[in-house]
């Protein structure tokens, strides 16, 4: 338990907040700040994608308070042109400047980061300028993927940016800048890439070839920043400590800390699971394409009728509107499967007690997203796609069921276990039980502040002397 000293003045940066909108990263950042003010600390919320236009002002800017947290949003400055367009996605000097201004008036002692996307990496040069502790929390891949998840346009999964980073080229749809004579002459798409990239290095930095250019400088000048001002990183799991590793980040600054939840009232949703009435499944999420909820209703379909199955749909239908009908369409009028809309988080706990086992059928590397530990909280077992990042928290046949990506068939299967061998499913309930409490995880962030804030001290000193 920390007992250090005087209260502290910290700032936690996140890419969007509540209440608008209420995704995992959101989420944690929320339980962290809370718990933090709780432990009498003063906690204000840096926060991208929001704001409102203000009078002469570049960027649109808000301030709001939220269960105590003192949030500032900023939103995207008006576009200026091509090269500073895609800058700006990981460069972006006028949200850095409006940071500036802004620190000077909240002055932290610590800054701690969840998600720097919608306000780029610019502003790890003002966290090092005004020389505080910098703590990051991953809670994506975007220190080292424009995309953030490893995934590429076409949905295919991606093991990172290359020595060239040539493979992000596609992300950024490269081939729109360039002139048509002027592009590669293959049907290779890994070597039109990469000869592109290879191209537009040999010209140097110019007018013609800047786009691409800015494009290819995205992963170092973040590997950059990363490396010179962040004094620790807490990564949930070891597939995301390698990846950053691989691609850039220092290993020596990546430390393994599981995220923490807030766990208050879940003890309620530990109720009898799955009877005469038949098995009941969930999904809770967003519901985008990557979350997989298309297969997951594939799956639910091939479950026999007479089964007495249910599956309950928990997610805002607004963000991806495209999406929402596709599966919706899928769906057609079965009885059986029921879109329940979003609901509040404080609202979780009464949500898991109305389902018998959680499916996260995620199509890309997912990073534990949060309602995995919520569940468990809750003594509900997960069927979860075998990625990476989440084989490392759902363990097959312990606490939960493992079924291969994208593979409707299996994760049908594995459902179908679950209600033809009996005891499983309380089984896997019962061991479901690898949750870290919130109050845990900022024990270790305040302990780790400390050891920083000392450290800052002592190089003051010694640079005074």
């Amino acid at each position: 338990m920390y007992s250090g000293g005087r209260a502290l003045r910290i700032l936690l940066t996140v890419h969007i907040f509540l209440p608008e909108h209420y995704g995992g990263t959101e989420q944690l950042t929320r339980h962290t700040g809370v718990e933090l003010l709780a432990r009498g600390h003063e906690v204000h919320v840096l926060a991208g994608g929001a704001g409102g236009w203000r009078d002469g002002t570049l960027v649109p800017y808000g301030d709001y308070d939220y269960q105590g947290l003192k949030v500032h949003t900023v939103g995207a400055p008006r576009r200026r042109n091509v090269v500073e367009t895609i800058r700006d996605e990981y460069a972006n000097e006028p949200v850095a400047e409006h940071a500036r201004r802004y620190l000077e008036r909240v002055q932290p002692d610590v800054v701690h980061i969840f998600n720097l996307g919608n306000l780029s990496g610019a502003l790890l040069d003002v966290f090092q300028e005004i020389d505080v502790p910098v703590v990051f929390t991953p809670t994506s891949f975007w220190p080292i993927c424009k995309m953030a998840t490893l995934t590429k346009p076409s949905g295919e999964l991606c093991a990172g940016p290359d020595e060239l980073s040539a493979n992000c080229l596609e992300c950024w749809g490269a081939e729109r800048h360039v002139r048509p004579e002027a592009l590669p002459q293959t049907s290779d798409k890994r070597e039109f890439y990469r000869a592109l990239a290879r191209q537009t290095l040999s010209e140097g930095k110019n007018d013609k070839v800047e786009p691409l250019w800015t494009m290819l400088r995205r992963n170092r000048y973040l590997h950059e920043r990363f490396n010179r001002t962040v004094g620790a990183i807490l990564s949930p799991n070891e597939f995301m400590s390698r990846k950053l590793a691989e691609h850039g980040i220092g290993p020596e600054l990546i430390h393994l800390s599981p995220f923490g939840i807030d766990t208050t009232g879940f003890e309620t949703a530990r109720t009898p699971r799955a009877g005469s009435r038949g098995l009941r499944v969930g999904f809770i999420g967003s519901i985008n394409h990557l979350k997989g909820l298309h297969v997951l209703i594939e799956a639910f379909k091939k479950l026999p009728p007479d089964s007495g199955a249910t599956l309950r749909i928990c997610g805002g239908l607004d963000g991806w509107p495209d999406y929402a009908c596709e599966v919706h369409e899928l769906a057609g009028d079965a009885p059986r499967i029921n879109f329940a809309g979003a609901f509040p988080n404080e609202e979780m706990a009464a949500e898991l007690g109305k389902i018998d086992v959680l499916v996260v059928p995620s199509v890309w590397h997912e990073n534990t997203p949060l309602i995995v530990y919520s569940a468990f909280a809750a003594g509900i077992p997960v069927v979860a796609s075998k990625t990476e990042g989440l084989a490392a928290v759902v363990h097959h046949e312990v606490s939960g069921l493992l079924f291969e990506p994208g593979n409707a068939d299996d994760l049908a299967g594995q459902l179908g276990r679950l209600g033809r061998e009996p005891g499983l499913l309380e089984e896997l309930g019962g061991r479901a039980s690898e949750t870290r409490d919130v109050a845990d995880s900022v024990d270790e962030m305040l302990e780790l502040y400390k050891r920083l804030l000392g450290e800052k001290r002592q190089e003051r000193i010694a640079h005074a002397g």
